[in-house]
């Protein structure tokens, strides 16, 4: 069915969400946070998507475009992200976008979006591609969910991939914090870089080096 304007679109990803969750009966708008809920519940239960030596990966390469089309543009509604002026680098002429925080709707609909990627990602790690040669729709199966585990990360969530925090509290918002800060200085640290001097012993014909810290 070609979505051609967003009511088709609709209409397209509600028949997808209706047949992959029948024989459950989906009496809900796609933006209501129940449908997040189900498409979680439907993941973790349901047989169809838990990999076994009886698994049928055609089968199971039809129920993941079946869930790529009903998640859509997410699981939620999309909040309301306005376009900021971007930043012009001092370095060039290139524009620079500086994040900003996140609002209580952009976080839950991250989480939301996280949250499938890690399903989808851990479906991906469970298909064994040893012997795949004589079974292609096993190869196709692992790529129809990894194409969508890197869709969810990169393109249907907020601000695109999620930051990996270095000091390992997995808080986002310091990541973002410090990212707005080193943007919006143009790229320079805070901290001195120690300049290198290079003289020639006269003796033994080799160069020393001092390092000498610059105020």
């Amino acid at each position: 069915m070609p979505a051609r304007s967003s009511l088709t679109a609709y209409f397209q990803r509600y028949l997808a969400l209706s047949f992959l969750l029948h024989p459950k009966a989906l009496d809900t708008a796609l933006g209501s946070p129940e449908v997040a809920v189900l498409l979680r519940a439907h993941l973790e239960d349901s047989s169809d998507f838990h990999i076994n030596k009886n698994t049928n990966y055609m089968y199971l390469s039809a129920r993941l475009a079946l869930l790529d089309i009903a998640i859509g543009p997410g699981p939620l509604v999309v909040p309301y992200y306005p376009l900021m002026s971007p930043v012009t680098s001092q370095y060039g002429s290139s524009p620079v976008t500086v994040p900003g925080p996140q609002s209580s709707e952009e976080k839950a609909f991250n989480a939301e979006v996280d949250a499938l990627a890690q399903i989808t990602k851990r479906l991906s790690s469970s298909i064994v591609e040893t012997g795949a040669l004589s079974d292609l729709s096993r190869l196709e199966a692992k790529e129809c969910s990894e194409r969508m585990y890197h869709r969810l990360e990169n393109a249907v969530r907020i601000g695109g991939k999620k930051l990996i925090d270095i000091f390992g509290n997995n808080d986002e918002v310091n990541g973002i914090r410090m990212m707005s800060q080193w943007l919006g200085s143009g790229g320079k640290s805070g901290s001195q870089t120690p300049a290198v001097t290079r003289d020639v012993n006269a003796n033994e014909g080799e160069p020393n080096t001092d390092i000498a810290m610059e105020a």
